[in-house]
């Protein structure tokens, strides 16, 4: 936290000395000061080099997020024991991706991986749940691969990360996860009702990868859901204006570094 708070101080600094030293040397030498700006051929390239800039921070984002989600799911992978009868019975009758079952004391339902995620369900979790709360929690993972939800949250994550003077998008990102597990939670209520999914996730613990969509995120949220309170996510005045002021002065400083590139002033 100290370490983000100073960089957007850092960030400031910069934007004021943008602004102060653009403003210095347009006035000088003359005594009045023209407005400056850049030139018919400087502004193409100060663009390009903005997109590109971009592009390559997205790229940088989703291969970051990729080997992310594949490594949770490497993790996962060694934890594999036999498939009981009963997991193999469930998914028999619903159209899901790979269902494995893990070794462990944690009570836990997640889904990992990237491009090809696969659903993890723990040993100790499958003992405890009934045929009806197994297939409710099934079908809340399956929305989550199917939609590829660990790696839009690992990527909407490393965006956040990217963009750490903007509170905003961090907030963003921390509410798409919870709309991720809603989704999933509307799907299992649709096909089981609320109950059995509601009776699995009491039962459940924080899973073992970050790095994954698991049916014990969000809790009290979802709770709420599940119970048929409205949802709201509001997102408070003081985050906004941190982050548009803070995108602001981001902007004004790779704008000036951009221009200077390509011949400003």
């Amino acid at each position: 936290m100290r370490r983000r708070r100073a960089a957007t101080a850092a960030l400031l600094v910069l934007a004021v000395g943008c602004i102060v030293d653009t403003s210095v040397e347009a006035c000088a030498p003359a005594a009045t000061c023209a407005t400056p700006g850049l030139s018919p051929g400087a502004a193409l390239p100060t663009l390009a080099i903005l997109a590109a800039a971009a592009a390559v921070l997205l790229g940088i984002g989703v291969v970051r997020a990729m080997r992310a989600t594949e490594t949770a799911a490497t993790a996962l992978r060694r934890l594999v024991v036999p498939t009981p009868s009963g997991v193999r019975a469930a998914a028999a009758t619903l159209s899901l991706p790979p269902v494995l079952c893990i070794e462990g004391d944690i009570r836990t339902a997640l889904c990992a991986g990237g491009l090809r995620p696969r659903i993890f369900v723990s040993r100790a979790l499958v003992l405890e749940l009934s045929s009806e709360e197994l297939r409710a929690v099934l079908i809340h993972e399956a929305r989550h691969a199917r939609r590829r939800d660990p790696l839009r949250r690992q990527v909407r994550q490393s965006v956040a990360a990217a963009l750490f003077f903007a509170p905003l998008v961090r907030w963003w990102a921390e509410r798409q996860a919870i709309r991720d597990e809603l989704r999933a939670d509307r799907a299992a209520i649709e096909a089981c009702g609320p109950e059995p999914l509601a009776r699995a996730l009491l039962l459940t613990a924080p899973g073992p990868a970050r790095a994954a969509a698991a049916i014990d995120g969000a809790a009290s949220v979802r709770v709420s859901h599940l119970l048929g309170e409205a949802v709201e996510l509001p997102t408070p005045v003081h985050v906004r204006l941190l982050s548009v002021g803070a995108l602001l002065a981001a902007a004004l400083v790779t704008f000036c570094s951009a221009a200077a590139v390509v011949g400003f002033r």
